[in-house]
C-alpha cells in the first residue's frame, strides 16, 4: 500500500512538472509569420518591396501601439524586424507599406533597424513617402534622416514623396543624405503636395545640385496655395541652370512656376540640358506658342 501511495505520489508530481514546462513553452508561430520570415531569409519567391505589417495576421506583433509588445511576442516582432533589415532583394522602400500610414507604429530603432540593409543595397530603386496617419513631425525629421543616409550610399535611382507635407527639416535631413557624394544614382525626383513652406526647395536646390544624373523633376501643389520668396526662386533656378544632367521638368499648380521658367529656361544663362517641360494647373492655360517662343524648349 505504502508503495502504490508513493508511485501514485511521484505520478501527480510528473504531470504538474508538465504542465510547468507546457506553460511556459512559446507558442508555435503563425503561419502568416513563418512565411513571412521564411521570404525574408531567402526561402520562396524574393520580396521586392517591404510587407504590410499593419495586416490583421500581424496584429498581434505590430499593433498601433509598439510600446504595448512584451515577452515572447516582442522576441518575434524583433525577429521579423531584423529579418528585413538583412533582406537584399527589395526594389521599393515605401514607408506606407510596412506601417499602414502610422510611422509611429515602429520605434526610432525599429526604423533603423529596418532601414539598415538598405545602405548598401545594389538593388533598391526607389523610395517612397506617401500619406500617412497624424503623428509628430519630430518622428518624421528622424525618418528622412535616415533616409537621406540611404540616398547618400544605395542604389536607389528614384525619390517620390506625394501628397505627404513634410518639414524645411525633412527636406534638409533628405538632402544631407545626397551633399558631397558625387556618385549618387538618383534619375528621378518627385515632388507633388510634399513640403510644408515652399522654403523647403532651397534644400530640393541642394539635392539637384547633389544629384549628377538626374534626368527627371516634378514639383506640384494641388492647392496653389504655397508662394516663394524671391531669393528662393534664385536658389532653385541656379540649380536648375547648372544641372546638365536634367531632360524633363514637370510643374504642376506651383504659384512661382512663371518666375522659375523665366529665370532658368530663358536668358543667355540658361540651362540647355532641358527637352521636355510639362505644365499642369493654372500654367497649363498659358498659351503655348508663347511659352515656346520665349522659352526655346518643347511644352506639352
Amino acid at each position: 500500500m505504502e508503495g502504490a501511495g508513493a508511485s501514485m505520489v511521484s505520478h501527480a508530481a510528473e504531470l504538474a512538472t508538465r504542465e510547468m514546462e507546457s506553460a511556459h513553452e512559446e507558442p508555435e508561430l503563425p503561419s502568416a509569420i513563418q512565411d513571412l520570415v521564411r521570404r525574408l531569409e531567402g526561402q520562396g519567391e524574393p520580396m521586392t518591396r517591404l510587407p504590410n505589417l499593419s495586416g490583421p495576421e500581424f496584429l498581434d506583433f505590430f499593433p498601433e501601439g509598439a510600446s504595448t509588445i512584451i515577452g515572447w511576442r516582442s522576441q518575434v516582432r524583433l525577429r521579423v524586424l531584423e529579418a528585413i533589415g538583412s533582406c537584399n532583394t527589395f526594389e521599393i522602400l515605401d514607408v506606407h507599406d510596412i506601417c499602414g500610414g502610422n510611422i509611429m507604429r515602429l520605434t526610432a530603432s525599429e526604423w533603423e533597424l529596418v532601414f539598415r540593409g538598405f545602405r548598401s543595397s545594389t538593388i533598391l530603386q526607389q523610395i517612397r513617402l506617401g500619406p500617412s496617419l497624424w503623428d509628430l513631425e519630430a518622428n518624421w525629421e528622424s525618418l528622412c534622416l535616415q533616409l537621406g543616409r540611404i540616398l547618400n550610399s544605395s542604389s536607389v535611382k528614384e525619390l517620390k514623396v506625394v501628397r505627404r507635407r513634410i518639414s524645411v527639416r525633412c527636406f534638409l535631413n533628405l538632402a544631407s543624405g545626397l551633399q558631397g557624394h558625387s556618385d549618387s544614382k538618383l534619375q528621378s525626383l518627385d515632388l507633388y503636395d510634399a513640403w510644408e513652406d515652399s522654403s523647403a526647395m532651397k534644400h530640393v536646390a541642394d539635392m539637384i545640385n547633389s544629384a549628377p544624373l538626374l534626368e527627371k523633376l516634378l514639383l506640384g501643389d494641388s492647392f496653389n496655395e504655397n508662394d516663394m520668396e524671391d531669393e528662393t526662386v534664385e536658389i532653385l533656378s541656379q540649380a536648375l541652370i547648372q544641372s546638365s544632367s536634367l531632360k524633363e521638368l514637370e510643374l504642376d499648380g506651383v504659384k512661382w512656376g512663371p518666375a522659375l521658367l523665366q529665370k532658368a529656361l530663358a536668358g543667355d544663362d540658361r540651362n540647355r540640358s532641358i527637352e521636355r517641360v510639362r505644365l499642369f494647373g493654372p500654367m497649363s492655360r498659358t498659351p503655348q506658342w508663347s511659352l515656346n517662343s520665349i522659352l526655346g524648349v518643347k511644352i506639352k
